[in-house]
């Protein structure tokens, strides 16, 4: 009995690191209206060697260029929306969002 309430709790503690914990700070409905747009999306932010980084693709392993805007500058929504990757549509918006993040 008791290596079956071992096996339970382990179990449970494997399965409690597949899934990252949402961040409660974080209103997933913000997150929502950039994610509608990640289909025809030109490139993603997301967080590499502690800058952000731009990828050509939201599968993209390797990032196409890496910024100077260090992860610890940003706010707690930002970096928790960089987690996740905000997909950008253009060259324009690129250029808008780096400008709000670095500053």
């Amino acid at each position: 009995m008791l290596l079956a309430a071992a096996a339970v709790y382990l179990g449970g503690e494997a399965a409690a690191t597949l899934e990252q914990p949402a961040d409660p700070s974080f209103p997933a409905e913000i997150y929502a209206a950039f994610a509608v747009r990640a289909e025809p999306a030109a490139f993603y932010l997301r967080p590499c060697d502690g800058r952000i980084a731009i990828y050509s693709s939201r599968r993209s392993r390797e990032p196409s260029a890496l910024t100077d805007i260090d992860l610890n500058t940003l706010r707690s929504a930002d970096l928790a929306m960089l987690q996740r990757g905000i997909p950008v549509s253009g060259q324009t918006e690129l250029l808008m969002l780096l400008e709000d993040l670095g500053s």
